[in-house]
């Protein structure tokens, strides 16, 4: 989330899917902190965040992919939708989708510097 810098959240939204193991996709994700730390280690940054126009794509794609499932149809309410219908459960891809997404870093979505908030050089694709 943009203004959380250093914070990595497992199991967070939209991460459940409907036939795997919740296991698939926590492993895809210690891949991509420790992705994301080895970024930072190499650049010397000591903060990592992801750019608000890197988080609103990435959502604006998986309300769209959302909007194809049985989880978003306006006739079928469940627990999956909370009190708005938005559903921020679910993931509508597969875990190989998950784990080919969230497999390296990209920098071009985040960005790195020190505490202090001073940009620390990112180069391109991590």
């Amino acid at each position: 989330m943009p203004g959380f810098p250093n914070f990595f959240m497992l199991y967070g939204p939209n991460t459940n899917q409907g036939g795997n193991s919740i296991l698939l996709i926590l492993e895809a994700q210690a891949q991509f902190v420790a992705s994301a730390l080895e970024a930072m280690r190499q650049t010397g940054a000591s903060r990592i965040e992801v750019r608000p126009e890197a988080m609103n794509a990435y959502a604006a794609e998986l309300e769209k992919a959302l909007a194809s499932t049985i989880w978003q149809l306006d006739q079928c309410r469940s627990y999956f939708q909370n009190a708005v219908g938005d559903v921020v459960t679910q993931l509508p891809h597969t875990a190989g989708w998950y784990r080919d997404t969230t497999w390296r870093i990209d920098l071009r979505d985040f960005e790195l510097g020190d505490r202090r908030g001073t940009s620390a050089p990112s180069g391109s694709r991590g």
